[in-house]
């Protein structure tokens, strides 16, 4: 018969786990532009599928564990709702690797263009194993997804330049009978809004020159504005 020794109790304590994660784009783009007049997308997921997978590396006070090795992935075109109404499924827009044909396992794979007026933010909760106690620890982490709205009916072309010139008539830049002045166009862009474009102008500089008037007069009649060559 053995010897019973009394009962001791004890409290095991587990440091925290710091988690470090991110989506990895692997191919294609988060960002399109989409041409209204030509209704197309630049690029076309159809054609150049977007292509990300969720990366996860963990460490302790003690122990740096590094790149961890995820046991499943859940992905979601949205914030996950209740019941993952919104989860992610084989179709025809998307695809979950297996880990096959070089493509890391868990990897999604969009076909599916983003409209303009619709920005997404595609969710992804990378499951592993905590070495330490052997329990699952999940990790969520999202990318947005949105598109440019190209327009050209939306420009608009402003001159910047000073309404009035002061100069003296008998001296002249050149020979030509020209006066040199400097107009600054800003080509505007933006009127109908998108997420990351609103207001927006494309910025050149370009020379003008104004044609002689006659120093007699005061008024400015049969001005013209032609390019600088």
């Amino acid at each position: 018969m053995g010897i019973k020794s009394n009962k001791q109790q004890g409290r095991i304590y587990v440091s925290p786990l710091s988690i470090q994660g991110e989506i990895i784009v692997l191919s294609g783009s988060p960002v399109q532009t989409y041409d209204k007049q030509l209704r197309e997308y630049s690029p076309d997921r159809t054609l150049t599928p977007l292509v990300i997978v969720p990366k996860v590396s963990a460490f302790d006070e003690k122990t740096v564990f590094g790149e961890m090795e995820l046991t499943g992935v859940e992905w979601f075109e949205g914030a996950p709702r209740d019941k993952s109404a919104n989860r992610i499924v084989e179709g025809e827009y998307y695809s979950i690797s297996d880990g096959s044909g070089g493509v890391p396992k868990y990897a999604l794979t969009i076909r599916k263009n983003t409209p303009p007026e619709k920005p997404v933010e595609y969710f992804g909760i990378a499951i592993f194993t905590d070495p330490r106690t052997n329990r699952e620890v999940r990790c969520e982490r999202s990318v947005k997804s949105y598109a440019h709205l190209y327009d050209n009916k939306a420009y608009s072309l402003r001159l910047k330049a000073d309404s009035v010139m002061v100069t003296d008539p008998l001296r002249l830049a050149d020979r030509s009978g020209y006066w040199d002045r400097e107009i600054e166009p800003q080509l505007y862009t933006g009127m109908m809004n998108t997420p990351h474009t609103s207001g927006t102008f494309l910025k050149t500089e370009h020379t003008a020159r104004l044609r002689r008037m006659t120093p007699a007069s005061s008024v400015m009649t049969g001005t013209e504005c032609t390019p600088a060559s």
